[in-house]
């Protein structure tokens, strides 16, 4: 019956989405701004939360955005591709998250004001199963590893490897998760 429910609200809601994803992948897609889907390649079982908003800013016609199968996006969403977003399995995102592969040029000396200036793509990168707090902001050109878990508020901006924890503006490695002993443990600073 859920699934039933689910299928009739994105047939009204987004159908466009719809007759694409829906039956072949369980999308699912509570509201939201989603334009230029042609340059998604998303797995099987992706759901979105309200107010999703995803943009593409390049020219281009190939795929952009990459989601694996079971990852989960929250309310609010904001995935901003200019260069290439890609979002492993089970990866599980809480609301008002921000992931940006693109941002606008800074030259001072420049008459155009920044809003009007070229944009720079940089890549993405989430691994696999890594959970993202509430409010986090993802900035162009890092990664974020596999089985990650990255603490509400903080932002990325530089890489974290696999299995860690990491918190801050900007974000840093606080804990390690320790395959052997199955711990997490505190890293030094």
């Amino acid at each position: 019956m859920k699934k039933t429910i689910k299928k009739l609200y994105m047939l009204f809601l987004h159908p466009i989405l719809f007759f694409t994803n829906t039956f072949k992948n369980n999308l699912f897609v509570r509201s939201g701004q989603i334009k230029r889907i042609n340059k998604m390649n998303i797995g099987k079982n992706i759901s979105f939360g309200r107010d999703t908003r995803i943009n593409f800013y390049d020219k281009e016609n190939d795929k952009k955005l990459y989601i694996g199968d079971g990852s989960y996006f929250c309310n609010r969403v904001t995935i901003l591709c200019g260069g290439k977003i890609v979002i492993g399995k089970n990866v599980l995102v809480a609301s008002d998250v921000c992931f940006f592969a693109e941002n606008h040029s800074i030259d001072a000396n420049s008459s155009v004001p920044y809003m009007k200036q070229d944009l720079k793509f940089k890549d993405v990168y989430v691994g696999d199963g890594t959970w993202i707090g509430e409010k986090v902001i993802i900035l162009p050109g890092t990664s974020v590893g596999k089985k990650c878990v990255i603490g509400a508020g903080s932002i990325i901006t530089k890489d974290v490897p696999d299995y860690c924890m990491a918190v801050g503006n900007p974000a840093r490695v606080i804990k390690k998760y320790n395959t052997d002993t199955g711990v997490w443990e505190k890293t030094s600073k």
